[in-house]
């Protein structure tokens, strides 16, 4: 359907959608570490950035992503080295390992879009002269390409840690060589836990569900019953509540009160995003 329709959405989108949505940073954290840790989100670098408490503003982060980047490392250097991928049913199989270092290098660097990197005027050329690619304005959504990738190479550097150890405790007793296996493993679990610590329990107990206050539903009530074209303000697409602890969320008032494009509600849809606007 999307490509049927006679006015695409990203028709909409120019330079400046590119620019206000592109990868950024996060606080002390530069945009290029920033996406390579699979961070980048366009609205890290803004002052909505202060609401939130973010990962990387912890030390444990980094110890887990830097645990799972030295796993991606060994992953790509045994899946190179290792002999079975050479020659697999007559054709080299290590050519899909150097297949997805490419599609690892080309998630990471069109994740970053027109932020300022050594890599803004490729991704310019992409929005400019490849069909549809414009449709992925915000950039940092290709991270899950690349979170795939480090799966996928993680998963050999983990099958690669084991055989090492496997072969040097082979000759040491049972105990040992259980106790050294259960130390491995519970690391490996350890490791996606603390580097995806914040997308359990809430954000870290920073996104809570909340009632809406009793006056919302006498206001709602009134409208209903009232004729004619009604305006919401504040007039913000997005913004802080005081019943939601003051968090920047979506304006939720269109979807309370009913509000839709062709209702008899005005409301706004704006980002106010460095001068981008719905």
């Amino acid at each position: 359907p999307a490509l049927l329709r006679t006015a695409p959405v990203e028709a909409r989108f120019d330079t400046a959608n590119f620019a206000a949505f592109a990868a950024a940073g996060n606080l002390e954290v530069p945009t290029m570490l920033n996406v390579a840790v699979l961070g980048g989100y366009w609205g890290e670098g803004t002052v909505w950035n202060l609401y939130f408490t973010w990962p990387q503003s912890h030390w444990w982060f980094w110890v887990a992503a830097g645990g799972l980047g030295l796993l991606v490392l060994i992953g790509i250097w045994s899946a190179i080295t290792n002999n079975k991928y050479q020659i697999t049913n007559g054709y080299p199989k290590r050519l899909e390992i150097y297949l997805l270092l490419v599609i690892c290098a080309l998630s990471y660097v069109t994740a970053l879009g027109v932020s300022d990197t050594p890599f803004t005027w490729f991704n310019e050329f992409l929005y400019v002269h490849v069909p549809l690619w414009c449709g992925l304005r915000d950039s940092a959504k290709i991270g899950g390409i690349l979170a795939l990738v480090y799966t996928i190479f993680a998963s050999f550097g983990v099958e690669k840690i084991v055989q090492i150890s496997n072969n040097r405790f082979q000759r040491s007793s049972s105990a040992i060589r259980y106790m050294s296996f259960g130390i491995f493993y519970l690391s490996f679990a350890i490791l996606p836990l603390l580097f995806g610590f914040y997308e359990t329990g809430g954000f870290a107990k920073q996104l809570l569900p909340v009632w809406y206050p009793a006056s919302w539903y006498q206001a709602k009530q009134a409208l209903d019953t009232t004729p004619g074209k009604i305006l919401l303000l504040p007039w913000h697409g997005y913004l802080s509540l005081p019943f939601n602890h003051q968090l920047v969320a979506s304006n939720p008032m269109p979807a309370f009160f009913g509000a839709s494009e062709s209702s008899r509600y005005i409301f706004s849809r704006s980002f106010e995003v460095e001068g981008v606007r719905d």
